[in-house]
């Protein structure tokens, strides 16, 4: 669908595209491994059953599009997918090496804000107050580096340790839908939202991290080249672990409409 609306991003009246938050490839490669579909998973009272939607709608103009995919998206999805850099797995996570931080910061921004600004089902939960709303979108188009102060982002790798349980191939074909939690942390409150595509789990912390937490493993540094990123289990994570009981309680009560012969 392509409509003639103000581009979210450059604020210019033009054709809009059919954006995608995550990007389409993402998708792509889970529907090429599920025969062109994949199963769709909802805390609501749908039944479980196939889909190929890819949560895109009209957001931006074309040459929006390509400045977010030929600056951020091409570089970041290919180095979370272990090319053109130095990957080591280690016990307690992998480590990225010769890999540009700040393309890859910015790459994450730019899904939030881009999911703050859909009206998607998908990311219904994901919200921006005007100010900080229009400050990611100004840092996006002048490509300009955000402090860790006001934003951060912290990246870390979904593993399921129980036995047989998740390969990191199944874990890979999963998107979760955004969510958001809020905790207190270093005696003040911090809005968490939270991804999870492509077997990694990203969370954005607003307002960023003090000093004393951002050396914890797996924030992101702009300034260096080398990022360890922790391995956290799936099902530790309490919003994506009730959504797989959810959805076990339909499948047991015959609540889905997946083929299974």
């Amino acid at each position: 669908m392509i409509l003639a609306l103000k581009c979210k991003l450059c604020l210019n009246e033009s054709a809009l595209q059919n954006s995608h938050v995550i990007g389409d490839s993402v998708f792509k490669k889970i529907f090429r491994s599920n025969s062109g579909k994949a199963i769709s998973l909802s805390t609501c009272e749908k039944n479980i059953k196939y889909s190929n939607d890819s949560w895109a709608e009209p957001l931006l103009c074309s040459k929006c599009e390509k400045y977010l995919n030929e600056n951020f998206e091409q570089y970041s999805l290919a180095a979370l997918r272990g090319r053109n850099i130095h990957v080591r797995k280690t016990d307690y996570g992998v480590i990225f090496s010769d890999v540009n931080l700040r393309i890859l910061n910015l790459y994450f921004i730019s899904l939030l804000w881009r999911a703050a600004n859909s009206r998607h089902d998908a990311y219904l939960d994901v919200f921006l107050d005007v100010e900080t709303n229009e400050y990611l979108r100004r840092a996006i188009c002048s490509n300009y580096e955000i402090p860790l102060s006001k934003l951060s982002v912290k990246v870390s790798r979904l593993i399921d340790r129980t036995k047989d349980g998740f390969t990191l191939d199944i874990l890979k074909n999963i998107v979760v839908s955004p969510f958001t939690k809020v905790e207190a942390r270093g005696g003040k409150r911090i809005k968490t939202i939270c991804f999870a595509f492509e077997g990694f789990f990203v969370e954005f912390l607003i307002p960023g991290l003090t000093s004393k937490f951002r050396n914890e493993n797996g924030v992101i540094h702009k300034s260096k080249k080398l990022i360890t990123i922790p391995f956290v289990n799936v099902l530790e994570i309490k919003e994506i672990f009730d959504n797989m009981v959810i959805n076990y309680g339909k499948h047991i009560e015959g609540k889905s409409d997946i083929n299974h012969n």
